[in-house]
């Protein structure tokens, strides 16, 4: 596993460097064999015991909020955060730190997270969170599995791309049922 620009996943994929791509990557183009994997959509994340866990978000209680912002190479979570910028409905960051670390933040603070939410829900299993849905809608996140075409007929790199879009198929049915 490699982390990766998303504006390098294609000649990463075309040099033989990576054999897949997996997520939202939106230069994917015609070079490229796309599997289709799940559709996903932002929530605003808060630990259970946050003073607003029981309240519907507006957005002048999401002007409110103070954020950690996780920051990632995502091109679909830029995108979203460039579309709260346009729409003026800037979160009021507190702090900043990797993907990684933000549901430890968010559990032991009043601050909230933008996550996208099959995540969210993976993360709520214990119950530590309250999961709002944002008082705007934000472009959906198409999470697919790619391929460079010019391996094409390489069967170990068809069948990675087959079951690693199968499991996260199947990962996103479960959380959705």
């Amino acid at each position: 596993i490699v982390s990766l620009l998303p504006e390098r996943a294609v000649s990463s994929m075309r040099s033989g460097e990576i054999d897949l791509a997996i997520g939202a990557i939106s230069a994917a183009g015609k070079d490229c064999i796309s599997v289709d994997c799940l559709s996903d959509r932002y929530v605003c994340m808060v630990r259970s015991g946050h003073p607003m866990a029981q309240s519907k978000l507006t957005r002048a209680s999401f002007a409110k909020l103070r954020f950690f912002f996780a920051r990632t190479t995502s091109t679909i979570y830029q995108l979203a955060e460039q579309w709260l910028a346009d729409e003026d409905v800037r979160p009021r960051i507190a702090a900043r730190g990797h993907f990684t670390t933000a549901p430890e933040i968010i559990r032991h603070s009043d601050l909230a997270a933008i996550f996208p939410r099959l995540l969210a829900l993976d993360l709520h299993r214990a119950k530590d969170f309250r999961l709002l849905e944002l008082p705007f809608d934000l472009p959906a996140m198409e999470v697919k599995v790619h391929s460079h075409a010019r391996f094409a007929n390489d069967t170990g790199i068809r069948w990675m791309c087959q079951t690693s879009a199968r499991l996260l198929s199947n990962s996103a049915d479960r959380s959705n049922a």
